[in-house]
């Protein structure tokens, strides 16, 4: 018999197995035939999970099963196992999923966070166009501290800036240089990320644009 069909039998056998078995855990007086095919179907369903239950756990049983026959029968022990907690099995498994997905979303978030202020940075603006949409639509209306600071973040030679170095080259009191940096994130002009030399911030696409509004007024017509 083909080995992949061999261990599908396995997984359907434990899982029957398996939701048999929780039937008749059941108190006599609460037995129905739709409890006993809503067992079987739990129990099946759990064993079926024991593939990606054991990638998740980085377990080579699969492969190992398919060159040592003796390992069927410890598959065999985990497809049983699982059917037999086949609730608990199931809703674990979701959940364990659910977590790294939401994970995995959560660093994508963070990378795309981290690069924007360095892509907007090397980013060259196309002549012609309107940045000045940003600052019309949103109705910024900006003090001299927070221009500095949009300045200094714009203007520097590094993409992320340290709160100290922003003070030190716009000249102004650290606290009001993060009063700015905090009003101006909160606009989400600015993000900040935190890494080994402690809290840094960066430019978003659109606090660059508008620095760059910002700029072109300052300009004679």
């Amino acid at each position: 018999m083909n080995r992949t069909l061999l261990i599908i039998l396995l997984m359907l056998i434990g899982g029957l197995l398996g939701g048999i078995t929780n039937y008749f855990r059941i108190d006599e007086d609460k037995k129905k035939w739709s409890g006993f095919f809503k067992n079987i179907l739990m129990g099946i369903s759990a064993a079926l999970l024991i593939p990606l239950f054991l990638n998740m756990i980085s377990s080579n049983l699969l492969k190992e099963s398919s060159e040592d026959s003796l390992k069927l029968f410890i598959l065999f022990g985990f497809c049983l196992i699982a059917s037999l907690s086949s609730k608990a099995f199931i809703q674990t498994i979701s959940e364990r999923i659910l977590n790294d997905v939401k994970k995995t979303k959560e660093k994508v978030e963070n990378i795309e966070k981290d690069v924007e202020p360095i892509i907007s940075k090397e980013t060259e603006t196309e002549e012609g166009e309107d940045t000045g949409s940003f600052l019309r639509f949103r109705g910024f209306s900006f003090d001299e501290d927070q221009k500095k600071v949009l300045n200094s973040l714009g203007r520097g030679k590094y993409s992320w800036r340290s709160l100290p170095g922003i003070t030190k080259e716009t000249g102004l009191p650290q606290q009001n240089v993060l009063n700015s940096l905090n009003w101006l994130s909160s606009n989400h002009l600015v993000v900040k990320t935190s890494g080994k030399k402690g809290t840094l911030w960066g430019l978003t696409w659109e606090g660059r644009d508008i620095l760059t509004e910002i700029s072109s007024t300052k300009k004679p017509q």
